[in-house]
């Protein structure tokens, strides 16, 4: 799946995506909310590794972010592709990820 197809996406369906790469644990949890709790309970570890290069991402285009952020996550994170994880993190904006306060 391209970048650009990502970028497409919902977040909605970014997050089934992130469900579906997922073993199967429970058969009444939605691919969408597990991909949400599985995005949830590791979000601390994905802060540590983006927020120290937020200058550095938030220079670049959502694309070009996309790929740096998956490469410095790894190429996939507890079975789940970097790809997905970074989409959803550039989607939500850098500034509300890393909780950057605008002076604006």
């Amino acid at each position: 799946m391209k970048v650009e197809d990502l970028l497409e996406m919902s977040e909605s369906e970014l997050y089934q995506l992130i469900g579906k790469s997922l073993p199967v644990m429970r058969d009444d949890i939605s691919p969408e909310n597990k991909g949400r709790n599985w995005f949830r309970l590791n979000k601390a570890h994905f802060i540590k590794i983006v927020c120290p290069n937020y200058l550095k991402f938030k220079s670049m285009k959502k694309a070009e972010a996309i790929v740096e952020i998956a490469a410095a996550i790894g190429d996939t994170f507890l079975g789940v592709p970097a790809v997905f994880i970074a989409t959803i993190i550039v989607n939500l904006t850098l500034d509300a990820f890393c909780q950057i306060q605008s002076d604006q």
